[in-house]
Order: structure tokens, then sequence, then C-alpha cells
């Protein structure tokens, strides 16, 4: 059943896929609502956290590519390679939950990615126009990488 997307959103279920203990996680109706209403053949999420995006791209038969700090892409130093027809995008809060070293173990990232996410992880970031400034590259490139006509939904939560 397709729920009406409008501006703001609420699910008192939250439904199945990623997981919700990971802080900050959305619920994969959300994603799900985004994909039957904009018919996508595949979706990007570049912040992936516990792939949630997966999930509901899974339940919806579509394509997904999924990147994180914790898996070995940093938004900010990275090149996107590909260009995608829709991006699913749920940014970090600044000051609020942190992730590397909290929501997963940052000597594991170190050990196989050979960098510590601490360093670059945006939700560590201590100063706010530094935070906006870092959130505002990082929509750009993503936005800049969509292919034309693609579209890009951000989830601000209040």
């Amino acid at each position: 059943m397709e729920r009406k997307l409008t501006s703001i959103v609420s699910y008192p279920e939250r439904g199945e896929g990623g997981n919700n203990r990971y802080r900050g996680n959305c619920s994969p109706k959300l994603i799900e609502d985004l994909i039957m209403h904009f018919q996508p053949n595949e979706i990007c999420d570049y912040m992936c956290g516990s792939g949630t995006t997966k999930s509901a791209a899974d339940k919806c038969g579509i394509e997904s590519k999924l990147y994180d700090l914790h898996s070995g892409f940093d938004i900010m130093n990275c090149e996107i390679k590909e260009r995608p027809e829709f991006i699913f995008w749920h940014p970090p809060y600044w000051d609020i939950i942190k992730y590397s070293d909290v929501m997963y173990k940052a000597s594991d990232v170190q050990s196989r990615y050979g960098y510590d996410p601490r360093k670059l992880d945006l939700s560590r970031i201590q100063e706010w126009e530094q935070f906006v400034e870092a959130m505002n590259y990082a929509m750009m490139k993503q936005f800049t990488a969509l292919e034309n006509g693609g579209r890009m939904a951000v989830l601000m939560e209040i």
C-alpha cells in the first residue's frame, strides 16, 4: 500500500529492515514510499548506516548501491563513481549522535580500510559552522553526481 508522501512524515509502526538499534536509523517505510512514488530502477545511499535502504530496495525489487564510512567510503574524500538515478541521504546529526567508535568499532575500520573513521566522521565535527559547511559540500557532491533528471531525497529529523 502506497502512503501519501508529504514533507513531514510519521510512521507509528517502524516496519522491517535495517537495525533499529543503530541510533538515528529511520523507518524503512519512508524509503519504500519514496521508491514507490518515484519508481527508480536503483537507489544509492552514501551514508547507509545499518542498511535500511538496502532492505527497502530489496522489498521493492530494485537495485541498491550502499556506502558508508564504516565500510570504506568517505563522502568528503571518495569519488562518487556512478551517476545515480535516485539518492537517499540521511545525514548525521551535529552534536546528538556520534557514529564512529560508538555504533561500530573504529579499530575494525582502521584495520580493514587503513583509516581512522573518527577523523573523518561528520558527526564528530565540533563547530557548528564547520558542520554546516561539510553538510553543504556532501549534499552538493551527491546532487551533482545524479544522472540528468535524477532525484535526491534528504531526511532531516526534528
